[in-house]
């Protein structure tokens, strides 16, 4: 597994974990709203997106660069992380959080200790489908490097000639 695939996980949890934590426990307006535009930006597909992206992460220097496809995996894959994690976390049963709360725990409290425990299972399978995905991805990968940042999938695809496979 590549470590852009990697980093670009990590970042996602480390995002993901706490939105998704926020939608399910705090009450506000347009909250079903919020949830559905999370959504809905996972429709589009990433190569829609790859010229605007190309030409943003050109002017900003992250073309070719790990750094640049590890905020691009987390970009694509941050919508699919909080809408599996809200699944998760609305499992857990909403007098476990308020006893905690009765007893003094502050919200951070609350989800490094009671929420993120519990849903450990969760969070591991939403690792692993954000690090298949980020490394499965092919067409972004493809318009984003050259050389120095290339992933797997792009190596494998450079076997493949107009005419010929190089096995």
């Amino acid at each position: 597994v590549s470590t852009q695939s990697t980093w670009g996980s990590l970042l996602v949890l480390l995002l993901s974990i706490p939105a998704a934590f926020a939608l399910v426990v705090f009450q506000f307006q347009k909250k079903q709203k919020i949830e559905m535009w999370v959504i809905s930006t996972r429709m589009m597909p990433p190569i829609a997106a790859a010229i605007p992206l190309y030409l943003l992460a050109r002017g900003v220097g992250l073309v070719d660069t790990h750094l640049g496809m590890i905020l691009i995996y987390a970009g694509f894959n941050l919508p699919f992380g909080i809408w599996m994690l809200i699944a998760f976390f609305r499992k857990i049963p909403r007098e476990l959080i308020d006893a905690a709360r009765l007893m003094g725990a502050s919200w951070g409290q609350v989800l490094t200790r009671i929420v993120v425990p519990v849903a450990r299972g969760g969070i591991a399978t939403v690792a692993v489908f954000i690090l298949l995905f980020s490394w499965n991805e092919l067409l972004l990968a493809l318009f984003m490097t050259n050389r120095s940042a290339q992933t797997f999938p792009v190596n494998l695809a450079s076997f493949q000639t107009q005419s010929d496979t190089a096995w």
